[in-house]
């Protein structure tokens, strides 16, 4: 599905390879509404140019009419200085419309207007058929062809148009039709000519544009998923650590790994693994995880700020990176689980009272005691029954061996 999207307040294609279709002749986008969103894109642009270009015509022609009391004293006189008028006020009437186009289709409006303007007045100043007048014929339709963005059907109608009025008003049929004939097949090659370096430079334009906005959109989309990734990375409740593979060095972490470690662990000497792991532990840590890519399930103890000491469940994967791998490692604290599972543990296997072993614990080690046993080998067992410990009655013990 064809579309566009806006992007900083800037319309951009978010089309198919066929909505990328260019005109043949023109090199415009072959897709209407895809057009009108390039052409959009470039109103600033246009405008812009469009205000230089008439402040220029404004002032290129008000010298031009010291060179034009030349005629002074001649018919041509008049004709010449009235035409050189009329191109001023067109160019000055165009300049202050201009600020007013908030479109492109006004901008054409008045880029044409200023064409036909200015080539009717030009027409009627080259009857003079001087050698300057010759040199205009030939120059003011490069000038609209080239200096005047609109679109391609306006600017051929635009160019032709002003050629056909050019030639009408400079040709001279008294003096041959070899001449005549000459000068209009000049015309016709120069607006050849001048077709193909504009359709050139429309299709270089609209290419430009429309890879500009599929990279700026791959951009966009590329830093929305990395934001994303961020907030996630951040956001999640376990400590999470990105380190170099080789060295355990300290590469990245999230928030509730500092919270955890207390502050950042760019700090930490020895990597790390070599800061927060005992080197034993580090050393098998970072064995298993070279070898076998992952590592789930590995509880030892870690050390935090302050040198308090924690005992986690670590779980880390290896992940191929540039310029060398790296690994990813999660943790859950479990000291105080584990504190808990002790006391619990103690509860159930001694005595309220006098914090003696129990029957449970007793049954717990002879059961630890039976399984240890190589073949054929006896356990001793010695009961002693303690009824003495009212002075009323005599205590006795029974010694049993088996």
């Amino acid at each position: 599905m064809r579309g566009t999207s806006r992007q900083n307040g800037r319309s951009e294609p978010s089309a198919s390879a066929n909505d990328l279709r260019l005109t043949a002749i023109g090199g415009e986008f072959a897709d209407p509404a895809l057009e009108a969103v390039f052409r959009a894109s470039r109103l600033g642009e246009a405008l812009r140019q469009a205000r230089v270009l008439f402040a220029a015509s404004v002032i290129l022609n008000a010298l031009f009419l010291l060179s034009d009391w030349r005629f002074a004293g001649t018919a041509h006189f008049a004709v010449a200085v009235s035409a050189r008028f009329v191109v001023i006020l067109v160019s000055l009437l165009c300049l202050g419309a201009i600020y007013l186009a908030n479109t492109p289709r006004r901008a054409d409006l008045i880029y044409a207007f200023w064409q036909w303007g200015t080539a009717s007045a030009v027409a009627v100043l080259v009857t003079s058929q001087s050698q300057l007048a010759l040199l205009v014929v030939m120059m003011l339709p490069t000038i609209f062809y080239l200096a005047v963005p609109i679109s391609f059907s306006w600017l051929l109608a635009g160019g032709i148009g002003s050629s056909l009025l050019l030639f009408y008003g400079y040709a001279d049929m008294s003096i041959g039709w070899q001449v005549g004939l000459g000068l209009a097949l000049a015309v016709a090659s120069l607006n050849i000519a001048l077709m193909i370096v504009v359709s050139r430079t429309n299709r270089m334009e609209r290419q430009f544009w429309a890879t500009a906005g599929e990279a700026q959109s791959a951009n966009e989309r590329l830093r929305i998923s990395e934001d994303t990734l961020e907030k996630t990375f951040q956001a999640v409740p376990l400590p999470l650590v990105v380190a170099r593979l080789d060295d355990g060095r300290h590469v990245k972490s999230n928030a509730a790994a500092r919270r955890f470690y207390g502050g950042s662990l760019d700090a930490l000497t020895g990597g790390l693994c070599g800061g927060c792991l005992e080197p034993e532990a580090a050393s098998v840590f970072m064995g298993r995880l070279r070898s076998e890519g992952g590592v789930t399930g590995f509880e030892t103890t870690v050390s935090v700020s302050g040198g308090e000491e924690r005992r986690v469940v670590l779980a880390a994967a290896a992940i191929p990176m540039e310029p060398a791998p790296h690994l990813v490692a999660a943790l859950v604290d479990v000291t105080e689980r584990r504190v808990a599972e002790e006391q619990v543990l103690y509860a159930a296997t001694h005595d309220g009272l006098t914090g003696l072993p129990n029957r449970a614990a007793f049954q717990d080690r002879l059961g630890a005691a039976l399984a240890a046993r190589r073949p054929g080998q006896g356990v001793c067992l010695l009961l002693i029954d303690l009824d003495g410990l009212n002075p009323h009655f005599p205590s006795k013990a029974l010694i049993s061996l088996s």
